[in-house]
């Protein structure tokens, strides 16, 4: 194939006006005495195209079903098709990470995994920090109560165009076993929703924890452990206008250690504290709707 066809003489350098881009790297060589540059051959490559992350990932898993159209397969989604062909011819690395994460990445469609450990630790925080009305480190004491606590917020992250909402409703008591020790069970169940121009989501979240809690003088030291399930639905759109659909999975522990120590100034005080957050969470999904942009993960 000719692609550049001159009445000048050509020579070697005039191969840099036909320039490689991420995907597609080209074969081309000069006849001199045609006062040509011909193309010879095209390689295609989403995997050597530079993506990091999971536009990495996504690429490998794509590069053999576009070695089998090339080859002459029969395609079996013309959605899926047309936005990889657009994706190869894209000459910028930078917008094509940015196609392939915002298409294909199902990950970043529903963060459950840490919408689930905020909400956990969301959760350890209500299991804590409850002084006495009175008396030496009145701060820093605990004392026995039962509480409950609603939340609501809205969030617009004018980064992605994202609008978030999380609504809350918790409860829990703490009992005195002695002088010195307290413990205390929660319980909290959390809903969330956003939505964007790409997808909408919406799931809730259930925990239920239990912390120990050590005092002596201006000491305090405690632990607790909370446990998660979390599941949630959404829908985003791919390529060519189809919905793919997902149900989603998700379970948890986490653990908060601290420690603290007060400092009385006269009528006032200052209390410094350790916090050690650990969480541990599994998440799965199973997104359908669309054929080849159909993807199972964790067991979902």
């Amino acid at each position: 194939m000719v692609i550049i066809d001159s009445t000048y003489e050509l020579s070697s350098p005039f191969l840099d006006m036909v320039s490689d881009i991420p995907v597609l790297t080209f074969g081309k060589r000069v006849q001199a005495l045609d006062h040509q540059i011909a193309l010879t051959g095209v390689n295609v490559s989403f995997a050597a195209a530079g993506l990091t992350g999971n536009a990495a990932t996504i690429a490998e898993k794509v590069d053999p079903l576009v070695q089998g159209w090339i080859s002459g397969e029969a395609v079996e989604d013309q959605n899926l098709h047309d936005f990889l062909l657009a994706s190869a011819n894209q000459p910028s690395l930078s917008v094509l990470q940015d196609q392939m994460g915002q298409h294909m990445d199902a990950s970043q469609h529903y963060g459950l995994s840490v919408t689930q450990h905020a909400n956990s630790i969301s959760h350890l925080e209500n299991l804590h920090s409850f002084g006495t009305e009175e008396g030496s480190f009145a701060s820093i004491r605990e004392a026995e109560y039962t509480w409950f606590k609603a939340t609501y917020k809205n969030t617009d992250d004018l980064l992605n165009g994202r609008i978030s909402t999380m609504t809350g409703l918790a409860f829990g008591r703490q009992v005195a076993l002695d002088e010195n020790w307290r413990s205390g069970l929660g319980a909290i169940v959390n809903r969330n929703k956003f939505d964007n121009a790409l997808l909408s989501s919406e799931g809730t979240s259930y925990h239920i924890g239990a912390v120990l809690k050590y005092m002596n003088g201006p000491w305090l030291a405690t632990t607790a452990l909370s446990g998660s399930y979390q599941e949630a639905e959404s829908h985003r759109i791919v390529p060519g206008g189809a919905i793919a659909r997902s149900n989603q999975r998700g379970s948890g522990m986490s653990a908060r250690f601290r420690a603290g120590y007060e400092f009385e100034l006269g009528t006032g005080y200052v209390m410094p504290l350790v916090d050690l957050d650990v969480s541990w969470m599994r998440a799965g999904s199973r997104i359908s709707g669309n054929r080849r942009w159909n993807v199972r993960s964790g067991g979902v």
